[in-house]
């Protein structure tokens, strides 16, 4: 079994959209300054991408009504530079399912139309979701993994 090195990261990140185009967002718990994000999880050392997404998307909807997207999202970790740590991210697109729109969560989970998602995300996380969503929902990116440096 292959061991990424101490300083890499490995990120699985959840595109959950609904019937009705909503995409679903996390704030972090801290009230007084809420910041919005796409559901993510530090993958663990013997874990898989996908092993660790299914978890996420688990909690998210606890009946387990996910049908997953074919898109995967690579967003390659860049170069080493001066000892800093280095986090590659992939994207999974998963449709949910409208009723499920509880879990562990609870009020910390948000569904925002996916017109607006550039109110809630930060501008570099806006432009990677906003190109999958759009590309997924418009079925102009093709299935498989795409790279997104």
């Amino acid at each position: 079994m292959r061991v990424p090195a101490p300083r890499f990261q490995r990120i699985a990140t959840l595109i959950a959209i609904d019937s009705d185009y909503q995409v679903a967002l996390l704030r972090t718990p801290n009230p007084s300054t809420p910041i919005w994000g796409l559901p993510q999880r530090r993958v663990g050392l013997t874990e898989s991408y996908r092993g660790t997404i299914t978890r996420l998307a688990g909690q998210l909807t606890p009946e387990r009504s996910v049908r997953w997207g074919d898109v995967i999202g690579h967003l390659w970790a860049p170069a080493p530079e001066n000892n800093a740590a280095r986090t590659e991210v992939r994207y999974f697109i998963a449709r949910a399912n409208p009723a499920a729109h509880t879990g562990i969560y609870g009020d910390f989970l948000f569904w925002v139309p996916r017109a607006s998602l550039g109110t809630f995300l930060d501008p570099r996380r806006l432009e990677v979701a906003a190109m999958l969503v759009d590309g997924y929902l418009d079925g102009w990116l093709p299935d498989g993994p795409i790279t997104l440096d």
